[in-house]
């Protein structure tokens, strides 16, 4: 195979990891698409500078060695490579290319290279945003140029093992098991681990165990023994590093090449027995999500409505980091009501509820919606998924930030996630409910329905109102026993979150008739 033809595959599964082609005649959505990923990768930025910076300023502090921040960057940026390619890799089985690439004059061995090197592109960019504060960091705080070359080399090839682990993994539950199956549930535990490795690292930062965390990340990608050696002055283990990353990129795209057939018989007959049995049950939910997707995507405005809240929550807990960091000797009498702190995402959480204007958004065409072959319980579902997906994706930064901010311990960091995700919950239930009563169809202009329409309004009003009784129960509760507190507070959200879900779910098809 020419190069360019290589060049060609690579170009193809990088347009269908990013789904640009649904937008190519949209540009509306095209843009709202880019600008939504663009937005996405500054905040994440953002917080990753923010971490980074913590990390050299905890080590300065402590006269520790700066080594172990970079360090636990390339651990951090191993773990996220792995728990995003275990999903990404079960493509290289589950794709709709298979037989068209077969019918080509294209060997095994290149059509796996092409699609993990795709693979490695995305995580390469992913890598930049945790590393390259990282390396920026890590040569104005030593001064030493040289962690330049140190940090161009851990960007380029700290994400090879995980890649490769997370294929080898894909690959080898799908020969023995249903790979796309699994490789989901796999990817949510690695998710897990992450929360739980951030919540561990945070109680370990404040007790100022940096030493201990660096000792441990060296082991989440085996390649790092080695790049700490170099960093340590053994340049010649650099040599090492880089071959290892090497060896097991080959040894995975041979291997791979292998099976390559062997697995897409095996993924085909998985995938028909599952269509049989669950076709109907799956193509309804899943064809309006992507339904609700695109809505969002076309509309800027809808778009930033969504995740608003969200970036101000960030915005504010930023500053209040600066704010903190001045303050950090009077701040140690309020460590042990650290937890109540999880009050301030809330506030922003109710500010903009994409549930709001979500059927009001139909307009005049609400009678397309109505009129889908499709079950009216599926139609509220879509909706709330959708809405909660979209609240939490700037809202979860914000959470992480301020756990890290306050240095918080694991009883933090559980009461700052489980209240603030079950709080979105709530309040996209709640702005579901409301705007189902209270949807405007007539609208002219789209700013008329997400800050002019009763139902934003009344949503608003009513978060307020719940999170001030979530507030009172969660202070003065938790004055008597922080337990008592954060587990009085829970059923005061999730209680009225299932009683209102399972109104509208059972009310469903009499609620969507009645819209007119």
């Amino acid at each position: 195979m020419t190069k360019s033809n290589f060049w060609l595959l690579v170009k193809t599964n990088l347009r269908g990891a990013f789904d640009i082609r649904r937008y190519k005649k949209k540009k509306a959505a095209l843009t709202s698409f880019i600008t939504f990923f663009v937005l996405m990768g500054f905040l994440y930025l953002f917080l990753s500078t923010i971490v980074n910076f913590t990390m050299f300023m905890q080590v300065k502090e402590t006269g520790g060695n700066y080594n172990d921040a970079v360090i636990i960057a390339c651990g951090y940026c191993a773990m996220i490579t792995f728990s995003t390619s275990i999903f990404r890799a079960k493509g290289i089985f589950n794709g709709n290319d298979y037989e068209m690439l077969k019918a080509l004059p294209i060997k095994n061995r290149s059509i796996i290279a092409s699609k993990i090197f795709s693979m490695y592109i995305v995580e390469v960019v992913y890598s930049l945003v945790i590393l390259l504060p990282n390396m920026i960091f890590a040569v104005s705080f030593t001064g030493n140029s040289i962690y330049i070359l140190y940090g161009i080399l851990v960007i380029l090839f700290v994400p090879c093992f995980p890649i490769m682990l997370a294929t080898l993994i894909s690959s080898i539950l799908t020969l023995l098991i249903d790979g796309s199956r699994f490789a989901s549930i796999i990817n949510v535990l690695a998710y897990l681990v992450l929360m739980l490795v951030c919540i561990l690292f945070s109680m370990l930062q404040s007790s100022n165990h940096l030493a201990s965390v660096a000792g441990l990340f060296r082991y989440v990608n085996p390649s790092l023994i080695f790049f700490d050696m170099a960093l340590n002055g053994k340049y010649l283990y650099l040599s090492f590093f880089i071959l290892i990353n090497i060896l097991i990129t080959v040894f995975t795209i041979i291997f791979i090449a292998r099976i390559y057939d062997l697995g897409h018989r095996i993924a085909d007959i998985n995938t028909k027995t599952k269509r049989q049995i669950k076709y109907k049950k799956k193509k309804g939910l899943k064809a309006l999500m992507s339904i609700e997707y695109k809505k969002i995507f076309s509309s800027k405005l809808y778009l930033l409505n969504s995740i608003s809240g969200g970036i101000a929550s960030i915005a504010v807990i930023a500053s209040m980091f600066f704010t903190l960091g001045s303050l950090e000797g009077d701040m140690s009498v309020l460590k042990d009501y650290t937890y109540m702190f999880s009050l301030l995402p809330m506030f922003f959480s109710s500010i903009a509820v994409p549930s709001t204007s979500t059927f009001s958004y139909e307009g005049k065409k609400i009678w397309l919606l109505k009129a889908l072959p499709v079950d009216a319980k599926k139609v509220f579902k879509a909706k709330i998924l959708v809405s909660i997906s979209l609240s939490c994706v700037a809202n979860i930064i914000g959470m992480v930030l301020l756990g890290i901010c306050l240095k918080a311990s694991w009883f933090d960091w559980l009461v700052i996630v489980f209240l603030n995700v079950s709080y979105l919950i709530l309040c996209n239930i709640i702005g579901l409910a409301v705007n189902s009563k209270f949807y405007r169809f007539d609208w002219t202009e789209e700013r008329e329905i997400f800050k002019n329409s009763a139902s934003v309004l009344i949503s608003t009003l009513v978060g307020f109102l719940i999170e001030i009784a979530v507030a009172l129960s969660l202070i003065l509760l938790g004055i008597l026993n922080k337990w008592l507190g954060f587990i009085t507070t829970t059923a005061l959200i999730l209680f009225p979150a299932y009683f209102v879900y399972y109104y509208l779910i059972k009310n469903s098809a009499n609620i969507l008739t009645k819209m007119e």
